[in-house]
């Protein structure tokens, strides 16, 4: 039975049992397993890919940010932004708060991070200590940030992975 044809058997017949007594054929198991697969689909629907990049057209500079959410091959949004004159590290910083922001008013409680910062990435997994105070004042918002996801991570990538939030993020330099 198709799964259209299923849905509609069990809207129609308004229980698992009412398709089961009509479909003999199908057991328990297999409606639990259908199900399950289905529920699992919806979950990673839930989940999104959030690219960020932060760029600085000096040391400090002109600096931008790119952020793109992903789900599946689908771009629920991207941005590019201007942020001023500051560093480069500042601004990979504001690119993950802007996005995890961005994520969290899409109402999305999952996220997987990736930025081309080894620095970041680095810094929010704990892995290298923050010494600047001005980062240390932005990682606490990205802590305060994480901990309103149910399932959050970072990852490093090389640039080439990031190429969409780079370009935003140096169109945000101009």
């Amino acid at each position: 039975m198709k799964i259209k044809g299923f849905f509609e058997e069990l809207f129609k017949e308004g229980s698992i049992d009412g398709v089961l007594k009509k479909y003999p054929e199908l057991t328990f198991d297999d409606v639990k397993s259908f199900f399950e697969e289905v529920i699992n689909r919806f979950d990673d629907e839930d989940k999104v890919e959030l690219y960020v990049d932060g760029a600085s057209s000096g040391n400090p500079g002109s600096a931008g940010i790119g952020v793109v959410i992903k789900s599946g091959d689908r771009v629920l949004k991207s941005l590019s932004k201007s942020i001023g004159k500051t560093t480069n590290n500042v601004a990979e910083y504001t690119a993950l708060i802007v996005g995890l922001k961005e994520v969290l008013d899409l109402g999305i409680k999952k996220v997987s991070v990736y930025s081309d910062s080894e620095l970041v990435v680095k810094q929010v997994n704990g892995i290298y200590r923050v010494n600047n105070e001005r980062l240390k004042k932005l990682k606490s918002e990205i802590e305060d940030l994480k901990s309103k996801f149910d399932e959050f991570s970072i990852t490093h990538v090389p640039r080439e992975k990031n190429r969409f939030a780079d370009r935003l993020a140096k169109e945000g330099c101009k």
